[in-house]
């Protein structure tokens, strides 16, 4: 398999949990318009993410730790106190716009690996994310400290990102807002 150089731009997509990513990213990649390199987690599937999701590669601990053994993962973490882990495998060289989902906290070290890689943030209000992470823990999934650190994860973020895109009640015009800067900054047609 051929990967991306560190001569190449990556997309990075960051933002508070809750703040619409996922699903920005989901529409992007169905569309064809970026190639989503999946981060790996030992994170159960949210219902919705049962059907699909390009953006996560659910898996067991045990097959995280040979993963993680063999060396796969440029990029390791374990977010808001929780016990999931998460890994990043080097990202393929791709017709599409290449990209990732990340945490602001990890950009930098990203961007090594990366260095002409654009960030764009995707923000919501601290009110629908804090909304929307109180159903998914009444969906059963642990959302630690992810509210009580919306802020300081919205305002590192504003400080690395090339763009930011405010999610305002409306996911198409927000997935247009993306898809149009993508164009512009990636060259593509």
């Amino acid at each position: 398999m051929k990967y991306l150089s560190k001569n190449e731009k990556a997309l990075v997509i960051i933002g508070p949990s809750g703040s619409g990513k996922s699903s920005v990213v989901q529409a992007l990649a169905k569309s064809h318009i970026i190639n989503i390199t999946p981060s790996w987690t030992t994170r159960p599937p949210r219902p919705s993410e049962l059907i699909y999701c390009p953006e996560h590669v659910f898996v067991s601990e045990e097959e995280y730790l040979q993963a993680d053994k063999e060396g796969k993962f440029i990029i390791k973490l374990v977010p808001f106190g929780l016990s999931y882990q998460y890994g990043l495998v080097r990202l393929p060289a791709s017709s599409e716009t290449p990209a990732v989902m990340l945490r602001a906290e990890v950009v930098q070290e990203f961007c090594k690996l990366y260095p002409k890689s654009i960030i764009y943030q995707i923000e919501d209000t601290k009110e629908r994310v804090s909304s929307r992470l109180k159903l998914r823990e009444e969906q059963g999934e642990q959302t630690g400290d992810r509210v009580d650190r919306y802020d300081q994860e919205v305002l590192a973020g504003a400080k690395l990102a090339s763009r930011i895109f405010k999610n305002h009640h409306n996911l198409d015009e927000l997935i247009q807002e993306v898809t149009a800067a993508i164009r512009e900054d990636f060259s593509v047609v």
